[in-house]
């Protein structure tokens, strides 16, 4: 697990602990917000504690005391969940965006990834030329359009590499990866270049945590087929904390929240893989068209 992930798997456990004792104490979100507005006069909306308990935002240490003195809690217990908030707070990483830094940092502490990609090769199986010639398409470096910049680049291939140790070695995560044949079709960058991410995603499949496939064009309009791409993220049984959705957008990407949209995505890549091709029939396209970009 690396470095950069600390503050959010101390923020994940900090939240699962507040739900923890919230429950333990049989005490509802609702009821917890209306006594404490009471006793505080206001800053415990419904909202703040379920975002609290679910990570999805920062926890001041001032909420962590006021928490405490609600729950009464032991001296013990006291500094250990102040010194879990004091943990949680850390800068996000350099040479992405904050949706994306979020999204890294849970991956890094996950132990399944479910991803979906209509256009592109999921990041976690990109080899460096490819990511750096979709920079260079989207900045439309060959239709006299902005250079990107290189060192930005660097870091976002850095982050990426650390990414991908997450695919190898004993803390291994599971990692399904569902494309749209599209991907494999469409080729970025020059013909060597989409070769050779091809084959690189055909040796990642070997591995035994990974398992890839590509729905396949003859499926037509398929639940999901319109999005850009979203991901299922699973967490240890030791962080008591639900699976996480991630939906990217042309204009940005966003957190499933409700868990109707949460069971709705699942539901979804559960249907993917039923009407994708096998991984073995994927590994064979992949070979296909490799071997057909280097004619």
């Amino acid at each position: 697990m690396s470095d950069a992930a600390t503050p959010t798997l101390q923020r994940l456990m900090l939240g699962a602990e507040l739900r923890h004792i919230r429950e333990d104490r049989g005490k509802t979100i609702e009821q917890v917000s209306q006594e404490l507005s009471e006793r505080l006069g206001s800053g415990f909306s419904t909202a703040k504690i379920s975002r609290l308990e679910t990570a999805k935002r920062g926890i001041t240490l001032r909420d962590v005391r006021d928490l405490c003195d609600y729950y009464d809690l032991g001296s013990a217990d006291r500094e250990r969940l102040i010194a879990m908030a004091k943990a949680s707070r850390g800068n996000r990483l350099q040479g992405i965006n904050e949706a994306l830094s979020e999204y890294v940092a849970l991956e890094s502490i996950a132990s399944a990834v479910h991803a979906y990609e209509s256009m592109l090769v999921p990041g976690l199986l990109q080899t460096r030329d490819y990511s750096r010639a979709i920079a260079e398409g989207i900045a439309g470096l060959h239709a006299g359009g902005i250079t990107p910049d290189a060192v930005a680049l660097e870091e976002q291939a850095d982050v990426r590499a650390t990414r991908q140790d997450r695919l190898r070695g004993p803390d291994a995560m599971r990692f399904v990866a569902i494309m749209d044949e599209n991907v494999v079709r469409r080729r970025v960058g020059q013909r060597g270049v989409m070769a050779a991410q091809l084959r690189h995603v055909a040796q990642v499949s070997e591995y035994p945590n990974v398992t890839i496939q590509v729905v396949p064009i003859e499926a037509g309009v398929y639940p999901g087929f319109e999005s850009a791409g979203f991901s299922v993220l699973e967490f240890p049984e030791e962080l008591r904390r639900s699976p996480v959705c991630f939906v990217e957008g042309t204009v940005g990407a966003l957190w499933a929240e409700r868990e109707s949209d949460r069971q709705r995505i699942i539901r979804t890549i559960s249907y993917m893989q039923e009407i994708a091709l096998s991984p073995e029939r994927t590994q064979a396209l992949l070979d296909q068209v490799a071997r057909a970009l280097d004619e």
